[in-house]
């Protein structure tokens, strides 16, 4: 399957949201997109988590919006979709890594973590088509080969070069992606979110840390214990209680 493939762009989600808009798009009767998604070698305008803006060299950064129509694609389920998505980058880069013996961390909803920083992230939209479906767009940016990062960056990201991966084809690590997403939406599927949640704990990286979360206009602290049978990220408050927490923009780190 092939990928868009442009030398420059804002945003590929952006990108990606118009093709499906246009119906520039088309699926088979299998759900499968005729295009795997949108990769850019330069992105001027990414944005992770609640708007931010994501660094990205020219030709140092994977950045890639991927077509997700599998299995479960409404907003309801946007969550699970993310908990796919992060596995699939996370087993895909594990598998490059595992003889540096550097190893993929999982930090809730969706950040890739190596050595306590931060490679990458996933973030999730939903988009109602033409054809009165809804598709996922997963937007996926990876530090490929980022070199030196801004002051401000250097204490908390890094790079697969950084790790030691000196050599790494962006559109070959995309394809990959891709298929991984796909197989583990078949294996959610076939099996249930229960089979993902498994992978997910293997690279959990979350456990124990502080949150602080926003919900109904309360503020409430609590130590993360892992994730409900859900997907959602179960903190441990101050008064022993658990508190489900379900969507990434209410929470932060402290």
């Amino acid at each position: 399957m092939l990928l868009q493939v442009l030398a420059h762009t804002s945003s590929t989600m952006d990108v990606a949201r118009e093709n499906l808009l246009c119906g520039r798009v088309t699926f088979t009767p299998e759900r499968q997109a005729r295009c795997a998604g949108v990769l850019a070698q330069e992105q001027t305008a990414g944005r992770g988590q609640r708007g931010r803006p994501w660094f990205a060299p020219k030709g140092e950064a994977l950045c890639a919006t991927y077509y997700y129509r599998r299995g479960l694609t409404d907003p309801q389920h946007a969550g699970e979709i993310a908990l796919i998505a992060g596995v699939a980058v996370a087993h895909t880069l594990q598998s490059l890594l595992q003889e540096a013996e550097v190893y993929v961390g999982l930090k809730w909803p969706n950040d890739l973590i190596v050595n306590g920083k931060k490679l990458g992230g996933v973030l999730i939209e939903m988009v109602k088509t033409p054809d009165d479906e809804w598709t996922a767009l997963i937007g996926v940016g990876i530090n490929v080969g980022v070199k030196e990062f801004p002051p401000e960056l250097r204490a908390s990201a890094t790079s697969l070069y950084l790790e030691g991966l000196r050599e790494v084809e962006i559109e070959a690590l995309a394809l990959s992606i891709n298929e991984r997403i796909q197989e583990m939406g078949d294996r959610r599927r076939d099996t249930g979110l229960a089979t993902i949640l498994d992978y997910w704990h293997l690279y959990d990286v979350s456990a124990g840390r502080r949150y602080r979360a926003e919900i109904d206009g309360e503020t409430h602290d609590g130590i993360a214990e892992g994730l409900d049978e859900a997907g959602a990220l179960q903190l441990r408050l101050e008064d022993g209680k658990l508190l489900a927490v379900s969507t990434a923009s209410s929470l932060r780190t402290v």
